[in-house]
């Protein structure tokens, strides 16, 4: 830092790189990857601005039983996993199928229902929806899910005399929000359209036994990745160059930059674009939907549920429990995923982890008895009040704004400001909401730069 003479003025001297990163999340170290791996003889300076601690963004494993098993606690799936492009970063890693149709389904008094006959039953709901023109040709922005699938709202739950449609009713509804990261009640009408018999709307995927830390570790291994910087501003400078300001002071300086911020932070304004980004991109962010998954993540002693399925599931009407369960016991170890989506999860960040842990305790004592043990480990996660995401993913919302109909808000969301600033994340992804669509964001921002130009020898490489 430099001072004026004689002025009480701090002059802080910018570093210079030929392209700046912000996010160390899937989408920026695969797009810095791409940058350095297409320009190895050119000695590109690309220095990645991360605000947390770690690389990984909204991709987290976490470690227990003394390091000995590592679990997911961000995103998890490896989605489409034979084509799914992170498998390259994946060999030797231990993965393990979860198909959704493995599960042990119970109802609210623990009783235990066949799987098959509910599946049916929800069949018949979804053919029911499908005839809905609002189903078949969307019109209406403003209407949601519950609005043309009315067998999902609580009140009608509440009612149903059937205990089978009941069990299907919330098993749907439970299903659904799991995947979107969002109440019924928040998402559009329009996911009517992509919800299919039994429940196939979601993508064949796999868990993995060491978690995606490996990925990421290889993926950032190389790079010039500086933790700790949270980014506050990002101008855009007279010549087309870029000016990013950080909290703590430090000031960066580049041809061009990567934008890959959470959908989340950049709805809460508290990183400001000079000049102010358009119109139409400010409504592309307040429009897009950005979801909340959380987990609760318990350890036993031992394994005491059903080992052959991969869900367990307890259709309760009372959704801030956490009521659906994802088992390890396939890859050998002794703890269960727990999670809660939407607005309960929201309302349950407030809550202390012991409070948590109990709300997962109560809904597996339902299902297996009060004689089960008690967790020796539990984590929880927040992603919603973690400044650093604000949310999980983007998901099909209705927002103040409606619903995008024509769906042009991602590719709104993707596109660069001019030859200066590019945009990457799962957000700004043909993939919304899945780790491989942030992580081919990136490649597709490095692409645009690399389409673009850069003059490498302006920082003197």
């Amino acid at each position: 830092i430099f001072f004026r003479q004689n002025q009480n003025i701090a002059i802080t001297m910018a570093e210079k790189a030929d392209v700046l990163v912000i996010g160390a999340g899937m989408a920026g170290l695969s797009a810095a990857n791409r940058l350095i791996d297409d320009n190895l003889n050119t000695n590109l300076k690309v220095v990645v601005l991360e605000g947390r601690d770690r690389v990984g963004g909204r991709v987290q494993t976490a470690t227990m039983g003394g390091g000995r098993q590592r679990v997911d606690v961000g995103g998890a799936w490896l989605q489409y996993p034979s084509k799914n492009p992170v498998r390259r970063y994946l060999h030797g890693v231990e993965q393990l199928e979860t198909p959704t149709d493995s599960i042990a389904l119970y109802d609210e008094d623990g009783n235990e229902f066949d799987g098959a006959r509910i599946s049916e039953i929800q069949a018949g709901m979804i053919r029911r929806a499908a005839t809905c023109d609002e189903v078949v040709t969307p019109s209406d922005p403003a209407l949601t899910l519950v609005d043309v699938m009315p067998m999902l709202q609580q009140d009608k739950i509440e009612c149903s005399s059937d205990p089978e449609e009941r069990l299907a009713a919330m098993l749907l509804r439970t299903t659904v929000e799991n995947y979107m990261a969002s109440s019924v009640e928040q998402l559009s009408g329009f996911v009517a359209r992509y919800i299919g018999v039994g429940g196939d709307f979601v993508p064949p995927q796999n868990v993995l036994k060491q978690g995606f830390g490996a990925a990421l570790d290889a993926l950032a291994g190389g790079l010039d990745v500086r933790l700790e910087h949270v980014v506050t501003r990002i101008e855009i400078l007279e010549d087309g160059s870029v000016k990013v300001s950080t909290k703590h002071g430090k000031v960066f300086e580049a041809q061009k930059a990567i934008v890959t911020l959470p959908l989340g932070v950049l709805k809460s304004g508290s990183v400001e674009f000079v000049p102010p980004l358009s119109e139409r991109r400010r409504l592309a962010i307040k429009r897009t939907g950005f979801g909340l998954l959380d987990k609760v993540v318990l350890r036993f002693p031992s394994i005491f549920w059903k080992e052959d399925v991969h869900f367990l599931t307890c259709a309760t009407p009372d959704r801030s429990e956490v009521s659906m369960f994802l088992s390890l016991a396939g890859i050998n170890e002794p703890i269960l995923v727990g999670f809660h989506q939407g607005l309960a999860a929201l309302e349950n960040e407030e809550l202390g982890d012991g409070e948590l842990r109990e709300k997962a305790m109560a809904v597996l004592r339902r299902m297996y008895g009060p004689g089960i043990p008690e967790p020796c480990e539990v984590i929880c996660t927040r992603w919603g009040t973690d400044p650093m995401s604000l949310g999980s993913y983007s998901a099909p919302q209705v927002s103040e704004e409606g619903f995008d109909l024509g769906l042009e808000d991602a590719a709104v969301l993707a596109g660069p400001i001019g030859k200066s600033v590019y945009f990457a994340g799962e957000a700004a992804s043909k993939q919304p909401g899945l780790i491989h669509g942030a992580y081919n964001s990136g490649i597709r921002a490095a692409g645009e730069i690399e389409r673009d130009g850069l003059a490498t020898e302006a920082t003197g490489h």
